[in-house]
């Protein structure tokens, strides 16, 4: 699997034995970020509340001598899915202040598995997992983890998270970057936090199950495309 990151909480991954591509939480114009259009098969989102722009994804190439591309798939609410023989399962997860409680409040956050490789995106989790969260998540070997505070996890919580989940790999994403209006802690704050002196910082990295960190947890800083 390889992994890239577009900023805020919007990746994009792509299965090397599937050849399938999985988008997460991308946004629109209205972010302040620049606006990517990877390419995708499936895309989810976790805000239930808000209507995924199409404008941020397209088409997965069809191949020579087909006339066009299929229709990207779009996941946006809680249950289980399997498309193109990729699993995700989409969990609600609840803010822990204001508005109700239900499947259309919160969040929903994902895991996915992807070459038998299984990425956990947590959206704008804003704090620790239930033990029912926990327990539906299941295995994670990546996780994408919001980290800048703000609507999400601040940098204490997020630490918190990753102790619960035990993740090989994570991935920090929904922190401050230049151009983007949400208010955002920058991505330092919680490397300082967690005690990371030397972060790895890559344009996109290839996950295989074979790879994975046996006995840490390793924090890689992607840069956003």
């Amino acid at each position: 699997m390889i992994l890239q990151y577009y900023g805020l909480s919007f990746f994009r991954a792509q299965g090397n034995q599937s050849d399938v591509s999985v988008v997460f939480d991308p946004f629109d114009q209205n972010s302040g970020w620049r606006l990517p259009r990877p390419s995708a098969d499936i895309v989810l989102s976790s805000d239930p509340t808000v209507k995924t722009s199409a404008l941020s994804v397209k088409s997965r190439a069809m191949p020579a001598g087909r006339q066009e591309g299929s229709a990207p798939f779009f996941i946006t609410s809680p249950g289980e899915y399997e498309v193109k023989g990729v699993f995700a399962y989409g969990i609600n997860a609840p803010k822990k202040a204001g508005g109700k409680r239900g499947s259309d409040a919160g969040c929903v956050i994902y895991v996915v598995g992807i070459d038998d490789v299984y990425v956990g995106h947590l959206g704008t989790l804003d704090r620790s997992l239930t033990e029912h969260e926990l327990d539906a998540l299941g295995r994670v070997d990546v996780l994408l983890l919001p980290v800048g505070g703000g609507a999400s996890l601040d940098p204490r919580t997020a630490i918190d998270v990753i102790t619960q989940v035990e993740p090989r790999i994570v991935v920090p994403m929904m922190y401050k970057l230049a151009g983007v209006k949400t208010d955002l802690r920058g991505a330092d704050d919680f490397l300082k936090e967690y005690g990371v002196k030397d972060v790895q910082r890559e344009d996109k990295i290839k996950v295989l199950k074979k790879d994975l960190p046996a006995q840490e947890t390793k924090v890689i800083m992607l840069n956003p495309i």
